[in-house]
C-alpha cells in the first residue's frame, strides 16, 4: 500500500504476437473493493520492450496498484512487465 497520494509509477511493458489482449493498470483504494482504472493498452506493441508512466493515486491517499493481463484470442502472444518503480508527484 502507498500512502503518499498521487506517485508517477514507471514501469517496462512488452506486448507481442498476433493475438495480443490487453494490459490494464488499476488502483484500489484499502477503504473499498471496487478499482479505477488508471491504464490501458491493447494490441501488438511491437518486437522489444516499451515504458510506460502512469499518474496512479491522484484520488487517493491510501491504496495497493494492480497490474492485469488480458488474454487475446490465442496462445500466439506475450505480456510482461518489469522494473516498477514509484516516484514522488504526478508524472510530467
Amino acid at each position: 500500500a502507498f500512502p503518499m497520494g498521487a506517485q508517477c509509477l514507471h514501469f517496462h511493458y512488452y506486448m507481442s504476437g498476433s493475438s495480443v489482449g490487453t494490459l490494464n493498470v488499476y488502483t484500489l483504494p484499502l477503504d473499498s473493493v471496487s478499482s479505477v482504472q488508471e491504464w490501458s493498452l491493447s494490441g501488438d506493441q511491437g518486437s522489444g520492450w516499451k515504458s510506460a508512466l502512469v499518474t496512479v493515486g491522484s484520488h487517493l491517499v491510501n491504496y495497493n496498484v494492480r497490474f492485469e493481463g488480458v488474454l487475446g484470442f490465442s496462445v500466439t502472444s506475450d505480456i510482461a512487465i518489469d522494473d516498477i518503480m514509484f516516484m514522488p508527484d504526478p508524472c510530467d
